[in-house]
């Protein structure tokens, strides 16, 4: 951390099992601070690593900021603990195996320094062993096959709907404020996407700066915690959750719910398929969230201001649809 006392950029980076790629994001992540030109700490949260990855690395970063769970929290709990320890008034989510290239912090920050309405903003993720983009500028459409994950290669600055928690800054007093990722997609998915999408509805603006860069190594460690399949179930579970947690208009979210009677057959009839049958039991495991979510809902309504269709037809006619 720089001499200043309170840093204006408080950097989080949850750890599990990371020591093959931990030490090159910290390396390269302080780097980038410097660059900044802000005041900053960076603060590691160790989710119960067993690679001996927080001794060896803490020793070698002693201006680094460690804690540690006492239990495995995922990554949720875990990015909502350390944002609730940080001091800054910018907050950095990045994952640990990341190699954040130098402009990424500042360039990160940047647009909420200069507009106090930008709730987050966006990098850009590339592939460490092919040097293609992995992550861009996300957004969605609506149309008569439902919600649909758009992507765009933007080169400039410029509005989108979700931010990446993997490589994403969010004004901490508001992340605070709508209660941080909701427990309720752990062990983690689309819980970036929810708080973005949340931040929208209140009146908030969200950007995409591709001069936020970082390489990706992607090592999967979702799946090598918690197995292939059960994640893909996870990842449509909390799709469907996401879906459930923010429509508000009533005929959106019909179309969306009219939509699955199809799909799940669809699905029954290949159910030899892995992902066909990991989008039954997500869809099964969505239902069974539907109380946790109704609360979640009632909770929300005190800062939906925007509609559904006012979010949407900012996007219309732009982007690919994501596969």
């Amino acid at each position: 951390m720089t001499a200043e006392s309170i840093p204006s950029v408080s950097i989080v980076i949850p750890n599990w099992n990371g020591l093959a790629f931990l030490g090159r994001c910290l390396s390269a992540t302080m780097m980038s601070a410097q660059a900044s030109g802000a005041s900053w700490e960076i603060i590691v949260i160790d989710d119960c690593s067993t690679d001996g990855a927080p001794m060896q690395l803490s020793k070698e970063y002693p201006n680094i900021r460690w804690e540690f769970n006492d239990i495995n929290l995922g990554f949720d709990a875990t990015v909502n603990k350390g944002a609730s320890l940080a001091k800054g008034k910018y907050l950095v989510l990045l994952n640990n195996d990341l190699i954040p290239q130098e402009p990424l912090i500042g360039e990160l920050v940047r647009p909420m320094m200069e507009n106090e309405n930008v709730f987050g903003v966006s990098g850009k993720t590339i592939d460490w062993d092919n040097h293609e983009p992995n992550h861009l500028n996300m957004f969605a459409a609506f149309g008569d096959n439902g919600f649909q994950l758009m992507y765009e290669d933007s080169e400039n600055c410029c509005p989108t709907m979700f931010v990446q928690g993997g490589c994403g800054a969010f004004h901490r007093e508001h992340f605070l404020r709508f209660g941080g990722f909701w427990n309720g997609f752990a062990p983690g998915y689309w819980e970036d996407y929810d708080i973005s999408c949340l931040a929208m509805k209140s009146g908030l603006t969200n950007l995409y700066n591709p001069k936020a860069q970082a390489y990706h190594f992607g090592q999967g460690s979702m799946n090598r915690a918690h197995g292939s399949e059960r994640i893909l179930a996870v990842r449509e579970r909390n799709r469907l959750s996401f879906l459930w947690l923010n429509l508000t208009s009533r005929k959106l979210l019909d179309k969306e719910l009219s939509l699955l009677p199809g799909r799940i057959a669809k699905s029954l009839v290949r159910y030899s398929d892995v992902r066909k049958r990991s989008y039954i039991k997500g869809a099964l495991q969505a239902f069974g969230l539907r109380k946790s979510i109704q609360t979640e809902r009632q909770r929300r309504q005190a800062f939906w201001r925007i509609s559904d269709e006012e979010i949407f037809r900012r996007f219309v006619g732009r982007g690919t649809p994501s596969a």
